[in-house]
């Protein structure tokens, strides 16, 4: 087999192309490898135990010389006075100092254990909800409203919380413990309700998901270390959303 002669006037092109092409890789090779500083990230509890360290264990992999730190819960005036790098939050902050950004919309779904629906009977319609034993995620008000949707009809649920409580890893435990019911991230109960330790609740209806935001500081260089954990998040989110 030969050559044509327009063949061989474009094969320099096509060399050219490719020596560019692995160039091109191993320059990107040598900055995933020459990548080092340090990120100061805050994020909730809850996401940082069921989502977040898979992300750090990938990145850490890949970019050995970059160390992180952890800051779990911090409080807004910490977030904004301590330096953050990367803030994970569930509500925006009306900050022209943080560039935004939504990484996700978390799934919810209202759940209780078989000894709780053992004890206290499986709620069948939605009028039901308000006179059983609830758990709420809240820092201060023991009062909430779930909107419930199906076949596009809103149905709002007005509930009085037996326990309050600021910590979602807490009230899982107190579900699961029998305690009370739930509204919870699918993320944190997934794995339970598939093992049929955890039941849903009212499964025909669905919930408005909890926004997940990913803030960072408005500066006029960002590292790239803090740019590249970024992508990384949004990747996982990807990742998951498919799965």
């Amino acid at each position: 087999m030969s050559i044509t002669a327009a063949g061989e006037a474009f094969l320099p092109y096509c060399e050219k192309v490719v020596r560019a092409s692995q160039e091109g890789h191993q320059l990107i090779t040598n900055l995933n490898t020459s990548v080092s500083g340090h990120i100061k990230i805050a994020a909730p509890p809850a996401f940082a135990t069921h989502c977040l360290a898979e992300t750090v264990d990938d990145f850490c992999k890949a970019y050995p010389d970059v160390t992180i730190q952890l800051v779990l819960g911090p409080s807004l005036e910490q977030m904004i006075a301590q330096g953050f790098d990367i803030i994970l939050r569930s509500a925006e902050l009306d900050d022209s100092n943080l560039i935004v950004r939504k990484l996700v919309d978390l799934p919810l779904v209202v759940c209780a254990s078989p000894s709780f629906i053992n004890q206290y009977g499986l709620p069948e319609r939605i009028d039901q909800l308000s006179s059983y034993r609830w758990g709420i995620y809240s820092h201060q008000s023991k009062h909430a409203r779930l909107d419930f949707y199906q076949r596009q009809t809103v149905h709002p649920v007005e509930i009085t919380s037996h326990i309050q409580c600021d910590s979602l890893n807490t009230l899982k435990a107190l579900v699961m413990l029998g305690i009370c019911l739930a509204c919870l991230p699918q993320f944190m109960v997934g794995s339970e309700i598939a093992q049929h330790k955890l039941l849903p609740v009212l499964p025909t209806y669905q919930l408005n998901p909890s926004p997940l935001y990913v803030l960072k500081p408005a500066r006029d260089h960002t590292p790239s270390a803090v740019s590249l954990f970024i992508e990384y998040l949004f990747q996982y989110s990807a990742t998951s959303d498919k799965q």
